[in-house]
């Protein structure tokens, strides 16, 4: 009798199982089940996908990323500098250090600077060995003058590595000075052009050397407004014989001006970046002081040239 009961009973179970299965009733695992659920929001087997509150950005992927970026700017730095050469092509150095044990790819670099009103970018293809450092020109912007601001809150340079961007911090001291010099001389041109005229004559030996004399012309553009000029620095090539100041107050001034060379040296004549711009003091108006350099134009170089080959034979 006891056997019966159990098998009757299994039979039954067996019975109700099978009805189940026939009408589609099968037992279901509830939404909140956590890990073992199959079927419910934001699983794996969630055709919809995760649910409105997953990250998307998370996961192995994001962290490994995250992790690496970490890693590189942990092995590299950075500072902004602008050699002899750069002024006038108006453009910087990035340059970047690889303090890490692997040679990386640098594909690109950004200046980001509240002293410039956009960033400044160039892409690059440059092998940054481990140990060593690399110079990476970046042509600059427009300048944030007049008490305006560029959007960056500090000053950075976000380089692109091997795939991934890093944010290095820079100092800002460069930045400041090229901003500010670039500021007065936009502030100079609005109200005089300064231009060399393209004759250049023979002039009385200096204490035994041959000179050249020069015209500096300087033209009004902003009305009667005093502008004080003065030359009488040195060139890295050329010296000035005598100081020549003036004051423009509404019609074009002429400035003479008589240099001798200032060396002979092969390497450095021939290496030479500024040799060719004469600096020029300017004040507008009684405002401070600004000191532009005032290029010869490269096609009214010869008579220089020549004074520099006559010397030095």
């Amino acid at each position: 009798m006891e056997t019966r009961s159990v098998t009757t009973g299994l039979l039954t179970a067996g019975l109700l199982a099978a009805l189940l299965l026939a009408t589609g009733c099968a037992p279901s695992t509830p939404e909140d089940a956590g890990p073992a659920g199959t079927t419910g929001p934001g699983s794996p087997s969630d055709p919809a996908g995760p649910g409105p509150g997953a990250d998307a950005s998370a996961g192995p992927g994001a962290d490994a990323g995250a992790d690496l970026a970490a890693d590189l700017a942990a092995d590299l730095s950075a500072e902004v500098v602008q050699y002899r050469r750069d002024a006038q092509r108006g453009v910087v150095q990035v340059k970047v250090t690889n303090g890490g044990d692997r040679t990386l790819q640098v594909s690109r670099v950004t200046v980001d600077s509240p002293t410039f009103v956009t960033p400044a970018a160039a892409d690059k293809d440059s092998a940054l060995g481990a140990g060593l450092s690399v110079d990476l020109t970046v042509p600059l912007g427009e300048p944030a003058c007049g008490g305006q601001v560029g959007a960056a809150g500090e000053h950075t340079a976000l380089v692109e590595v091997d795939g991934t961007t890093v944010t290095l911090p820079v100092a800002g001291r460069v930045l400041e000075q090229v901003r500010d010099q670039r500021c007065a001389e936009a502030d100079v041109a609005g109200v005089v052009d300064l231009a060399w005229q393209p004759t250049w004559q023979d002039a009385d030996e200096v204490d035994g050397e041959p000179g050249l004399r020069g015209r500096l012309v300087a033209t009004p553009t902003a009305g009667d407004v005093p502008v004080d000029l003065a030359v009488g620095d040195a060139t890295t090539l050329f010296t000035v014989d005598e100081p020549v100041a003036a004051t423009v107050t509404g019609d074009a001034v002429v400035l003479e001006v008589t240099v001798t060379v200032t060396r002979c040296d092969a390497h450095a004549v021939a290496e030479d970046k500024k040799g060719y711009l004469f600096p020029v003091r300017v004040r507008v108006d009684g405002a401070e002081e600004v000191l532009l350099e005032v290029a010869v134009p490269v096609p009214e170089r010869a008579a220089l040239q020549d004074l520099i080959d006559r010397t030095c034979a």
